[in-house]
């Protein structure tokens, strides 16, 4: 299982935004098993902030929700999922930059709850948020 974050419009992992922007965080993951009961767990960077919790910008989106809960905390997003196809599967929630600075992201963990020896972590990424 691999996984991968990415910042949007760009296909290939971002590196910087500008204070103020809304981020679209895709994590993308690769796995060769069907999954059940899974936890996919996306550390956010110390110099953003979810919007999730604005009920403006979750309206604004067209698509339906993949996940069964989303957990929206200071340091994290953690999403549950009853199962997840194998291949690629992604979900998609939104980032507000917020602090200027450079920041490193821990790994993004995925997390199969009843069968741990199928876990799996992406690579740090770092994100630097410009005036």
């Amino acid at each position: 299982d691999k996984g991968k974050r990415f910042l949007r419009p760009s296909k290939k992992p971002a590196e910087s935004a500008k204070k103020g922007d809304l981020i679209e965080v895709t994590v993308e993951v690769t796995s060769a098993y069907p999954q059940r009961f899974v936890l996919i767990e996306d550390p956010t960077p110390s110099n953003c902030m979810s919007a999730e919790e604005s009920t403006e910008l979750i309206e604004s989106r067209s698509w339906t929700y993949p996940w069964i809960n989303l957990e929206v905390r200071d340091d994290r997003v953690a999403a549950f999922f009853n199962a997840i196809p194998a291949g690629k599967f992604s979900f998609t929630y939104l980032l507000r930059a917020n602090r200027l600075g450079k920041s490193i992201s821990r790994p993004v963990k995925f997390e199969p709850m009843y069968a741990p020896e199928r876990s799996a972590f992406s690579s740090p990424s770092t994100l630097e948020i410009r005036p």
